[in-house]
Formats: C-alpha cells, sequence, structure tokens
C-alpha cells in the first residue's frame, strides 16, 4: 500500500534495512549501498530528509519502522495524506 502511494516512492526499507523493496520508479541514488546506522539516525526526523541525491521519510506501520525513499520531497498535502493512512501508527 504505500509503495502505491505516490509515484515519487523508489523503495521501502523497514527491518532497519533488511527487507527492502523497490518499486517501478527507479531511485536517483547514484549509490545502491545503504547503512543501517544511516536509516537508524533519520529514525525521528520523519519527513524529507536528504538520502545522498535522493529523500528519505519515516513512518511506523504495525510497530515496525518503515523508511520511504522517494525522488521528489512530499509536499504537506501528501504528508498530511501520509499521517491519516497511518493515522495512531505514526
Amino acid at each position: 500500500m504505500i509503495a502505491g502511494f505516490s509515484e515519487k516512492i523508489a523503495k521501502i526499507h523497514t527491518l532497519d534495512g533488511l527487507i527492502s523493496f523497490s518499486t517501478s520508479t527507479p531511485s536517483i541514488r547514484k549509490s545502491q549501498n545503504y547503512s543501517s546506522a544511516i536509516l537508524l539516525s533519520m529514525k525521528r526526523q520523519e519527513f524529507n530528509q536528504r538520502y545522498d541525491e535522493a529523500l528519505l521519510s519515516h513512518i511506523v506501520v504495525d510497530e515496525y519502522d518503515c523508511y520511504i525513499e522517494h525522488n521528489e520531497p512530499f509536499s504537506d498535502e501528501e504528508i498530511k495524506n501520509l499521517k491519516t493512512l497511518w493515522q495512531g501508527k505514526l
């Protein structure tokens, strides 16, 4: 469901990066490597955090941290919609 939220989304990382899902949108990040330490450092920063050339946003779904890698910033309206979709789980 998260992957279909926006065409801006390239990847979704969960379980501190142990599991990653790609969408049909290629990431603009030049490096395809990642570090769970980087993901964890962004854990409480929430939305539109710089992640190399891309952006990273953090939400919690069913008690699991999800890191959404996206190519363009989420708008205020998109952030509001994400929070509404996962109300009570952020």
